[in-house]
């Protein structure tokens, strides 16, 4: 049985995606600069008396000015850079936020539609999450979440993709994986989880996970997929905790087989 140490990092579930606004003041220096540098470069043309360095001196000035306005355009363009990367990261566990899950769906399932290679989705849910927030705390809520997609990740290759996907829910993005071989990943990680304590100070944390499972279709769309995988989620909660449960879809019929069992994996 393993055990996870904790964690105790003070966190939230925001995301950077402010950077730091662009003063008034500077552009009007800014402005200002320029406009003498460009008066200095012009005034031996007005005044031909006046000495030929204030060229040069103008000159140099102009090519200051635009050197640093572009040097200022590409740390710009870095900060942004930065900031959209950072967009897609959950801040409290490192994975990838929603945004990103959405993402790399669109990517898979236009692969699937020209490649015709299967996909398939995880939906992970830590079971009765509220019950123990409200008993433990939001420190020993959120510790459970990083450790429990600890536990996952190590469950899965490096071409998948484990993303936080909403509160207590995480999904897996599996390429190149049918439905049966994603049902034993799901088994896998579920049962690897029921074997975790988790440290909280001096309490042992038992924690169960309850996952939907859902193949991809070629009409599918990300939303289509993530809503199949959230029914056999659903369904997995009907059947109480620590139950997986799959759905696979048949584009030509309306109803939707489901499959829940709770071991899907033999010993």
């Amino acid at each position: 049985m393993g055990v996870l140490a904790p964690e105790w990092q003070k966190s939230d579930d925001r995301s950077a995606t402010t950077g730091r606004p662009l003063r008034v003041d500077s552009v009007l220096v800014t402005a200002m600069v320029c406009a003498i540098m460009i008066g200095m470069t012009l005034l031996p043309d007005v005044f031909p008396s006046l000495p030929s360095q204030w060229r040069m001196i103008g000159i140099a000035g102009l090519v200051s000015c635009i050197g640093l306005s572009e040097l200022r355009r590409r740390n710009d363009q870095k900060q942004v850079q930065t900031l959209t990367a950072t967009c897609t990261v959950d801040s409290l566990t490192g994975l990838d936020n929603e945004r990103g899950l959405y993402r790399e769906l669109h990517r898979q399932l236009s692969y699937l539609r020209r490649e015709g290679a299967p996909i398939s989705v995880l939906m992970m849910e830590v079971d009765r999450f509220d019950a123990i927030t409200e008993r433990w705390g939001q420190q020993a809520a959120n510790a459970i979440l990083r450790d429990v997609s600890q536990v996952a990740l190590a469950y899965l290759r490096e071409l998948d993709l484990l993303t936080r996907f909403r509160g207590q829910q995480m999904v897996a993005i599996l390429p190149a994986t049918k439905l049966s071989d994603a049902e034993s990943v799901a088994e896998r990680i579920r049962k690897a989880v029921e074997e975790t304590v988790i440290a909280q100070e001096k309490l042992m944390l038992d924690v169960t996970v309850s996952i939907g499972v859902a193949a991809a279709v070629t009409l599918d769309t990300e939303t289509s997929l993530l809503a199949r995988a959230k029914a056999a989620l659903q369904n997995a909660h009907r059947m109480g905790p620590n139950h997986t449960c799959s759905q696979s879809m048949n584009i030509e019929l309306e109803d939707v087989p489901l499959t829940c069992e709770r071991t899907l994996v033999k010993s």
